[in-house]
């Protein structure tokens, strides 16, 4: 390799390094009111305050997936979202709390907040 081929990969590898430092982990979603103008801006947020316990519920297709790993079941994998979420739970800096709440047809219009 010549030397100015490494300089080049080095120059790039620290280029890289200075702008992955200066991106974000938060990202904001907006939506818009309509697809014409005038546009108003309504940022998407989710306030804890508003849940009961700070808990938001999550609920599992009553179809399932359609194909699973030999020896999985239906069941098994309920059983290992809710185990996730109790992980989850255990995170003391966390404000947000998951819940189990049960299985859901498609189509079905929500009432409350629910992933």
């Amino acid at each position: 390799m010549s030397r100015r081929w490494l300089t080049r990969l080095a120059a790039l590898v620290a280029g890289c390094f200075l702008l992955a430092s200066s991106g974000s982990a938060y990202y904001y979603y907006i939506y818009f009111n309509s697809s014409a103008p005038p546009y108003t801006v309504i940022p998407a947020r989710f306030v804890l305050s508003s849940l009961p316990n700070n808990t938001v519920r999550f609920f599992v297709s009553d179809q399932g997936p359609s194909a699973m790993a030999p020896g999985d079941t239906f069941e098994a994998l309920i059983s290992q979202m809710r185990g996730a979420a109790k992980i989850w739970n255990d995170v003391a800096t966390s404000n947000l709390r998951l819940e189990y709440g049960g299985l859901y047809t498609a189509g079905t219009k929500q009432s409350a907040p629910g992933i």
